[in-house]
């Protein structure tokens, strides 16, 4: 009886067929949907590290699902095994003409789909689902698998990003701070821009490369001549610009294009070199006369496209982003000791610079070239100033002009200043001059201007801190006592005054003493 149950079980295992395991593939990407084309089944032998019994799987193109594999077939994928190739490019392309991608994968996970799914053993393609992918994220290389345990998928594809700052430069210290979103300057000064394109990591695995950066000013600031703008292209410290060649800069109106393609779109890229390169492109442009005052600012505003797509021509684009310049006007009304509007007087405004600063006087010179009894005290000889132009504008009552007694100064940023009067009204002492710091306060990381401040109290900074205002009084000269003239008059009266009184108390005793007799 044993012996026939031993014979039996021999019998039973002998006639069960062997059945590949099924694995798990899953994802826990929630911006990337997977679709899994299966090429073969087949099982795996750990000893060997390959698929044996292979059979044509659910979206294989050269032969029909379940049969067996063409001896045709197993010698061209025999040869593509053995074959070496530069990149993975290369060997996706050779496996390319066994897998249908038009047909209906048999499996898909991810975004909107379920998390995993259990394949059999076999050999696969995985790839992003065409069209499914929302800026900034880019697209996988396709994956070719064989799938002979629990797999994980996770998103390996690099991405390209652009990042831009705005010098900002203390004129009194001199002090230039970079990568800065915003900063304040005058009209008529050349404001240093940097632009980095950081290029993705796996550059190397596409077939054509492209980026575009557009950069777009506000009509506050003049753009640069083409010529005048600077592209590097560096890896880490190394300059690479002479291997992969100088991107495209064309500028159009207010709108500065750089363009860089590599690739010939047949081959991979394949150089390594390339993934993660910064280029870098920077240019000064000039604030001018119709540049924005105020938290409105005089933004750039900018973005690039690029391919984002190894396996094919899919595009990407950032969203716009800005950075910020700001500039600010100082009205100054001329009055006179009674608050009233006054003519006559002239007033330059002297900004504290340093002494690489063009057109920089020290503050001694300025004042030997004033006029006699201009007074510029407030200039310290050893301090360097700039003059600043202010603009005069007429007062208007209704249709009246009344008098022409306002001062501007449009456009300019913070700092530390003086005011002088460089013509003094007739009947008027020359104004002592007045120190005035105009203060601003910029966030480095968003670039908006969250404070503008100005000293002394007596100037006002209006609510969109684009105005700050403030009189400048003039005093009517005072008349000093001399000697002579009508002082001996009240004299010679005061004296009369007094003889008459004396000479009519005489008259009056007389009168009195003849009575009494």
């Amino acid at each position: 009886m044993m012996a026939l149950m031993i014979a039996v079980v021999m019998c039973i295992s002998m006639s069960i067929a062997v059945f590949a395991a099924d694995h798990e593939v899953s994802t826990t990407s929630t911006t990337h949907t997977y679709q899994i084309y299966q090429i073969f089944t087949g099982t795996y032998d750990s000893a060997s590290g390959q698929l044996q019994n292979l059979k044509y799987g659910h979206n294989a193109k050269t032969g029909t699902e379940g049969n067996s594999v063409s001896a045709t077939d197993m010698a061209a994928l025999d040869a593509i095994a053995k074959a070496e190739y530069k990149n993975d490019q290369e060997r996706i392309t050779a496996l390319s003409p066994y897998v249908d991608l038009t047909s209906t994968p048999i499996a898909e996970i991810g975004k909107g789909k379920e998390e995993s799914a259990n394949l059999a053993e076999g050999y696969y393609i995985i790839k992003d689902t065409d069209s499914s992918l929302s800026d900034p994220e880019t697209y996988t290389l396709y994956l070719f698998k064989v799938l002979s345990d629990d797999l994980a998928i996770t998103p390996k594809s690099g991405t390209t990003t652009v990042d831009k700052d705005v010098t900002e430069t203390n004129d009194t210290t001199g002090v230039a701070t970079a990568e800065q979103k915003g900063a304040d300057y005058d009209e008529g000064d050349s404001i240093p821009y940097s632009i980095d394109i950081t290029l993705a990591e796996n550059v190397h695995d596409y077939k054509t490369y492209k980026v575009t950066l557009t950069d777009t000013l506000s009509e506050g600031l003049t753009p640069p001549a083409a010529s005048d703008v600077t592209v590097t292209f560096k890896k880490g410290t190394t300059d690479v610009a002479d291997k992969f060649g100088t991107p495209n800069v064309t500028v159009s109106g207010q709108v500065i294009t750089v363009t860089y393609t590599y690739g010939d779109g047949t081959n991979a890229i394949g150089d390594e070199d390339l993934d993660g390169a910064v280029i870098n492109v920077s240019y000064e442009a000039v604030l001018n006369s119709s540049a924005k005052t105020g938290v409105e600012g005089n933004p750039n505003t900018y973005t690039i496209t690029y391919t984002n797509n190894p396996n094919g021509d899919d595009t990407g684009t950032t969203p716009e982003r800005k950075v910020y310049v700001y500039t600010y006007e100082l009205d100054i009304n001329k009055v006179d000791g009674n608050n009233e509007p006054l003519q006559g007087a002239d007033f330059t405004l002297y900004k504290e610079v340093t002494s690489t600063y063009t057109g920089a006087q020290t503050g001694a010179a300025i004042k030997a070239s004033l006029a006699t009894g201009v007074d510029g005290s407030k200039l310290e000889d050893a301090k360097y100033y700039v003059a600043v132009g202010m603009n005069e504008n007429v007062i208007k009552d209704g249709d009246t002009v009344t008098a022409v007694t306002h001062k501007t100064d449009t456009n300019i940023d913070a700092g530390n200043y003086v005011l002088v009067e460089t013509t003094v009204p007739a009947g008027y002492n020359a104004y002592a001059g007045q120190e005035i710091v105009i203060t601003s306060t910029i966030d480095a990381t968003t670039g908006e201007l969250t404070d503008l401040t100005a000293t002394p109290d007596t100037l006002t900074v209006a609510s969109d801190k684009d105005v700050v205002s403030g009189g400048v009084e003039n005093k009517s000269g005072s008349e000093l006592p001399y000697t002579g003239g009508i002082g001996r008059t009240i004299f010679i009266v005061v004296g009369g005054v007094l003889v008459a009184a004396a000479v009519a108390l005489l008259i009056v005793r007389k009168r009195r003493a003849q009575v009494h007799k």
